[in-house]
């Protein structure tokens, strides 16, 4: 079972990520620079949320299978 802060973590992180990605590919053609840079910093800290939500994910896993050992 995920934990509460691993998913909050990856849900703010999936939530952050590809609309930034968007807004900022897009606004970035269309021609304006300024949204398309909020939009990339919008996509870095779903990056971030994501990372820390995997980081945090795996070390939990990984004291479940010291614990526990292989299951």
């Amino acid at each position: 079972m995920i934990r509460t802060s691993s998913a909050r973590a990856l849900g703010w992180g999936m939530a952050l990520f590809l609309p930034g990605v968007v807004v900022a590919v897009v606004f970035f053609i269309s021609g304006l620079p300024a949204v398309g840079i909020l939009g990339s910093f919008v996509a870095m800290a779903g990056w971030i949320c994501l990372t820390l939500g995997v980081t945090d994910l795996a070390s939990k896993t990984d004291a479940l299978y010291e614990r526990n050992g292989p299951v």
